[in-house]
């Protein structure tokens, strides 16, 4: 009888881990500085206009910042990292100066659907098709 429990207790569990969306994600936690939207490379002239992206995937959660305006977020993962959701982002909206980087940025991630990491400080974010939108490099 005590044997039949602990496989439903342990299946139980094991189900349990197994809807954990965040899995291989876990990799991309912290913030990540964009340095390559659809192969233009980005180049921020200061801190306050830094386009970078923050994960956290334990919650799903996502924020940074578009090279103007703040970003947050939900972002729906996959059980591997080809398989993802950046649609459910919200902006605020002041006008900048420069509006260029946000003007690619914000369709470049709407359009991500997975990632691969190259390196330990670089990934790519990569659209259904495989082509690279956006190239990330872990902030120091």
């Amino acid at each position: 009888m005590y044997k039949i429990i602990l496989a439903v207790l342990a299946a139980a569990v094991m189900a349990g881990c197994s809807g954990n969306k965040s899995g291989a994600w876990t990799e991309l936690s912290g913030e990540w500085n964009v340095v390559e939207i659809d192969g233009t490379r980005i180049v921020a002239d200061s801190l306050q206009n830094r386009a970078y992206i923050g994960f956290s995937p334990a919650d799903s959660s996502i924020f940074g910042c578009a090279g103007c305006n703040r970003l947050v977020g939900r972002m729906g993962l996959g059980e591997d990292p080809t398989v993802a959701d950046f649609t459910a982002i919200g902006t605020t909206m002041m006008m900048c100066p420069d509006m260029s980087v946000e003007e690619m940025f914000l369709p470049a991630l709407r359009e991500v659907k997975g990632y691969v990491s190259t390196d330990e400080n670089h990934i790519e974010l990569r659209d259904a098709s495989g082509n690279v939108r956006m190239v990330l490099e872990k902030a120091m």
